[in-house]
């Protein structure tokens, strides 16, 4: 499975210099359908952290894709800030 790419690590950067530098003001919103590809990058972001403490079997949860965040979407609920 394949971490970050550079055009995802640079949409998170661009969220949070945003927020941090005040220019949108801070606000959680449902993410719909078309967020999807955000929040998936956002769990992937984070997918090394993981990796040494977690079972390799389990690693799918935390390096995920476009199939990931289709089933996810429909089980559960994401929000994004």
């Amino acid at each position: 499975m394949e971490r970050m790419n550079q055009e995802d690590a640079q949409d998170v950067k661009v969220m949070c210099s945003k927020i941090y530098s005040g220019e949108d003001e801070f606000s959680i919103v449902p993410a719909g359908k078309d967020d999807m590809p955000t929040v998936a990058a956002l769990v992937r972001s984070s997918a090394s952290w993981y990796e040494p403490i977690v079972d390799e079997k389990d690693m799918s949860e935390h390096e995920v894709d476009a199939q990931w965040a289709e089933d996810n979407f429909k089980r559960r609920s994401f929000f994004l800030a």
